[in-house]
């Protein structure tokens, strides 16, 4: 049985609640230094991203928080954390030790350094929302 979800559903609420340092155990990366790093800030986007889009998705179309799950709404949360500027990319790889994110699931490694560690910026983005969305799963 599902529910529609309200506009601040105990769950997302839970989500939003959850620090970078728990952000970073739910992705399997290091904790970022502190609460204000480059890490920090980005499982915190990543996190925002999902739960808006999730909320979006829910209030929009009157459909269930799974509903909303299933219909791809956390699929662009990863996708959307992307950083752009080179300095971001490489202060945000250290802060959460994302060279030891596995990257072979996305095929060989690209030649370029920078492209090396934003795929695995987007790999462990698209790791901390599937951990997000099994949560929510199960709170369902």
């Amino acid at each position: 049985m599902t529910t529609t979800l309200p506009t601040t559903s105990p769950a997302l609420t839970a989500v939003r609640a959850l620090s970078p340092y728990e952000l970073a155990s739910r992705a399997d990366v290091a904790s970022p230094d502190h609460l204000t790093s480059p890490g920090a800030a980005y499982l915190a986007s990543i996190r925002d991203a999902l739960a808006e889009a999730l909320e979006h998705e829910a209030t929009t179309h009157g459909t269930s928080l799974a509903d909303a799950i299933r219909d791809g709404a956390a699929s662009d949360a990863a996708d959307g954390a992307a950083l752009v500027y080179t300095a971001d990319i490489w202060a945000t790889f250290v802060d959460l030790a994302a060279y030891a994110v596995d990257t072979t699931d996305y095929g060989p490694a690209p030649e370029d350094m920078t492209a090396a560690a934003s795929l695995a910026l987007h790999a462990l983005a698209q790791r901390l929302v599937s951990a997000l969305v099994g949560d929510l799963e199960d709170e369902e």
